[in-house]
């Protein structure tokens, strides 16, 4: 077995890889064996470069779900430059790659069950997101409630606090689908 090297520039980064030649072309949708990238799964073009999903009023059977995290305006990694792993905000994502954008985390207060926000410039952010329907205006966007830190103390048990009873269930229900509708959030993704 080979391997098989590849080049990639993708925007203006570019990437190097290497993949077994033996490789068959049906998992790459391709029609030359051992040539990943010049077909449906090449990653070097936006999605609505191609197929326009996005822009969709049908439902083509299939949606393109997108996840946003707060932390991705601010984020560097571990020393690589920011020409390499560049800090993205809401704006600059392509509201026409996607059917869906879930925005991520809220977490959820103790006691009265409401969605609170996680970083200090969620209002800003949300409000980045919400303005790409007017680029698509077939966008949805969720609000990701959760994540792996909220099995963590202090906030482990709040989920089944507030699943425990009809009424806390109830506040929780009322509370999201009033915040949801503040934020201009289609729904909710509970993790």
């Amino acid at each position: 077995m080979g391997i098989l090297r590849a080049h990639v520039r993708i925007h203006s980064i570019t990437c190097d890889f290497e993949l077994a030649d033996d490789i068959s072309s049906d998992d790459f949708c391709e029609t030359t064996k051992g040539a990943p990238g010049t077909g449906c799964q090449s990653n070097c073009e936006k999605i609505s470069d191609f197929d326009k999903f996005g822009l969709s009023t049908t439902n083509p059977g299939r949606n393109i779900v997108g996840y946003y995290s707060n932390w991705s305006a601010h984020r560097s990694c571990n020393g690589v430059p920011n020409t390499v792993l560049p800090a993205v905000r809401p704006r600059e994502l392509d509201a026409n790659s996607f059917t869906h954008i879930v925005y991520s985390f809220a977490s959820v207060s103790r006691g009265d069950f409401r969605l609170v926000e996680t970083q200090s410039d969620d209002k800003e952010l949300i409000a980045e997101l919400q303005a790409l329907k007017k680029i698509n205006p077939n966008l949805k966007t969720m609000w990701a409630v959760g994540g792996w830190a909220f099995n963590d103390p202090p906030t482990q048990d709040i989920f089944s606090l507030m699943a425990r009873t009809s009424s806390s269930r109830a506040t929780f229900i009322n509370n999201v689908i009033n915040q949801l509708a503040s934020y201009g959030f289609d729904g909710i993704d509970i993790v």
